[in-house]
């Protein structure tokens, strides 16, 4: 913002400028093309076959979903969400990449 004493004069980002960093940040991330375009509500937890798989991949989708539903929130308080499993293939790249 430029403040003069005869005017404000407010600037604006471009939405082409605003795409083009968010193109460079997932670049620099190293996303795998298949989840450029993953989101939470998707993440399929028919994939997986054992009922405490299933109930984990439940679990873990339904605090994706609350947490990017609650995101201002959460970062204004300092809050983070941490994945982890020793499970390869369990599916906390795809749901990262997809609160991203």
């Amino acid at each position: 913002m430029f403040i003069t004493k005869e005017k404000v004069e407010l600037l604006r980002e471009c939405r082409c400028n605003f795409d083009r960093k968010q193109d460079n940040k997932i670049k620099s991330a190293k996303v795998p093309k298949e989840y450029v375009d993953a989101t939470v509500g998707p993440f399929d937890i028919e994939l997986y076959t054992q009922q405490n798989n299933i109930e984990k991949a439940m679990t873990a989708k339904r605090i994706a979903v609350r947490y990017v539903e609650n995101f201002e929130n959460m970062q204004q308080l300092g809050k983070g969400l941490y994945l982890y499993s020793e499970a390869k293939g369990s599916g906390k790249t795809r749901l990262a990449i997809s609160i991203i």
